[in-house]
């Protein structure tokens, strides 16, 4: 880090693009979006909560996510995977983790995605 001292940093020219991200959802076992915290605002949760993957991307990209998705509930095991979706007018590429949600008795209750 000394490097950085005097030179770009303190310029304030590191920082993240403004285009990363993290977006967090959780799905219940049927798929459908229970919350989503989105900090660049480019979804609302009123227009994902209820909804399913099918009813928000188009048909190609939901049955690929529906596949990851059901996978990772009936293996119990996380999967991450880099994804390029049609998003926001455009395809963007996207790291997708998947994880299982457990409820108090270590079954699986849903799936938390960032």
């Amino acid at each position: 880090m000394e490097y950085l001292r005097g030179g770009l940093l303190d310029r304030g020219a590191v920082r993240a693009p403004p285009v990363f991200s993290v977006l967090v959802s959780m799905q219940d076992l049927r798929l459908r979006y229970t919350w989503i915290r989105d900090p660049g605002d480019a979804l609302r949760e009123e227009d994902v909560v209820g909804k399913t993957d099918e009813d928000l991307f188009d048909p190609d990209d939901a049955a690929l996510l529906v596949a990851i998705k059901r996978e990772v509930l009936s293996t119990g095991l996380p999967q991450r995977l880099e994804l390029r979706l049609a998003f926001g007018g455009g395809r963007r590429w996207f790291d997708l983790r998947v994880h299982p949600e457990r409820d108090v008795n270590g079954a699986i209750a849903g799936i938390l995605c960032t």
